[in-house]
């Protein structure tokens, strides 16, 4: 009796490591990738698909991650328009260009404001990093493409990205945009 109970727990036990190596290693683990173009690997367009394993994909492969980069190719004549997540290849050089470009593309989405108590320079959740200190933005504003793409921007970009004492001036709503005083 103490035999066959002992060969049933080692059965039992087997077939759960099979199941967690299984489990491991199944695809569903890995990363999918809806289209893979020469310039770019298109994740989702799922907002709510997590993102990390996806930005890791991305750093691993050398590519930048975009959570809001187009699902089309550049080759595309009509695209839908909609975010999808992606890791998009630069050369080397292009790296930094392109981040400062979104970061302002940005910055300037989140310049916006009704009145002067709307604005700010100093964003709670944003460093303050050069070359984009004393930008004008809305206090309110939703600024996670921005810390995203300033992330990529210290990580691609050391020697150009500095954390600085930033004078804060003042600012003010002037044309529904945040402006220095």
């Amino acid at each position: 009796m103490k035999k066959s109970f002992n060969i049933v727990i080692a059965i039992i036990a087997i077939v759960i490591i099979l199941g967690i190596y299984f489990y491991l290693t199944s695809s569903d683990n890995a990363i999918k990738i809806a289209d893979n173009f020469e310039d770019k690997i298109v994740y989702t367009t799922d907002s709510t698909a997590d993102t990390n394993p996806l930005k890791k994909d991305c750093q691993e492969r050398g590519g930048i991650f975009n959570s809001c980069g187009s699902p089309c190719p550049k080759s595309a004549k009509v695209c839908v328009a909609a975010c999808a997540f992606t890791c998009e290849f630069y050369q080397p050089e292009e790296k930094c260009e392109i981040l400062k470009s979104r970061i302002n593309t940005f910055m300037e989405g989140a310049n916006y404001c009704k009145m002067n108590e709307d604005c700010t320079i100093k964003h709670e959740s944003l460093p303050l990093l050069y070359p984009f200190c004393n930008k004008p933005l809305n206090k309110n504003a939703y600024v996670s493409h921005i810390k995203e793409n300033l992330e990529q921007f210290v990580k691609n970009c050391p020697e150009e990205a500095a954390p600085i004492e930033c004078g804060i001036p003042s600012t003010i709503c002037l044309n529904n945009k945040c402006v220095q005083k």
